[in-house]
């Protein structure tokens, strides 16, 4: 019998990739979103429902309040989103006897640390803005709940990711829009850098913890080669074929200056690392956008 699992934010930028990639492998998914009319995780009656319908083995929880900067003006949005949602689908994975719990967390919990070998799992957490917080409050319940109720559990850092299905609130995608129109690009200081990951490569790094459960386990997944935002914006506008035209302004206080992903945790128990150059992940990105905007 094929394994059902649950994904919560299923029509979202990397849940919608996950999905159609689980699909391919033969799981039966069922997708849980606000989109469209969709539920809400916070709604626990009808949450309760449809784990009481579909009854999952499995739980990749990506639904979320997303961004930085968003967060900084709806701080009571993502608390509510990100920790009591999180805590309600936990409390159904527990109810309902789920084998296994998955959850999207994000390099934001690290703020400004890390240092030339990359951002540990083991640093310590110190987030600078609402978003980031409330995912280290995610991960807390997380660790709470594999530990008490014995939830195979793990959490994954995703690192900037980026590529096809980009939402339009994204770096990669404003950039590749702004320049296809050819508007000056705002960048946020001239020395910040970023992780860029391609959404493929995390969509493996997913399936392959789908695969190996661990009973608690905090792992980046991250492309560790963090670039300069000038570099990402030129490589798309090379291969849009066109120029690109850079304004600096200043690093807000709630951005971080690098994000750099230290994946030796990765290699060694999910057996995963980035296979997607910037240039591969970009040029997809491109086409996509040509193909959906253009």
């Amino acid at each position: 019998m094929n394994e059902v699992v649950l994904v919560t934010g299923g029509t979202g930028f990397i849940g919608s990739h996950l999905v159609e990639r689980l699909l391919a492998e033969k799981y039966i998914v069922v997708v849980v979103d606000k989109k469209n009319g969709g539920t809400d995780i916070r709604d626990y009656a009808k949450m309760r429902q449809i784990f009481s319908q579909h009854k999952p083995t499995k739980v990749v929880h990506l639904a979320s309040e997303v961004g930085v900067r968003p967060s900084i003006e709806r701080p009571a949005d993502y608390i509510s989103t990100n920790v009591l949602g999180t805590q309600t689908v936990l409390e159904l994975v527990r109810d309902f006897g789920v084998k296994q719990f998955v959850f999207a967390s994000s390099s934001s919990v690290y703020g400004k640390r890390g240092g030339k070998e990359g951002f540990k799992e083991t640093d310590p957490t110190s987030p600078i803005s609402p978003y980031g917080t409330t995912k280290v409050a995610a991960e807390d319940l997380c660790r709470v709940y594999a530990s008490t109720y014995s939830i195979p559990t793990t959490c994954l850092r995703f690192f900037t990711v980026y590529g096809p299905n980009n939402r339009r609130d994204m770096a990669c995608f404003t950039f590749t829009d702004d320049i296809a129109q050819g508007k000056t690009i705002q960048l946020f200081g001239k020395d910040t850098k970023r992780d860029f990951t391609y959404v493929g490569d995390i969509v493996e790094g997913i399936v392959k913890a789908i695969k190996k459960p661990f009973p608690f386990e905090i792992i980046n997944l991250g492309n560790s080669s963090p670039v300069l935002l000038f570099a990402m914006v030129q490589t798309i506008a090379n291969i849009l074929g066109t120029q690109v035209h850079v304004k600096y302004v200043k690093l807000p206080s709630t951005d971080v200056p690098v994000t750099f992903a230290n994946i030796s945790k990765a290699k060694k128990l999910l057996r995963w690392q980035p296979k997607t150059s910037l240039d591969q992940g970009v040029k997809k990105l491109v086409e996509w956008y040509n193909s959906a905007y253009a």
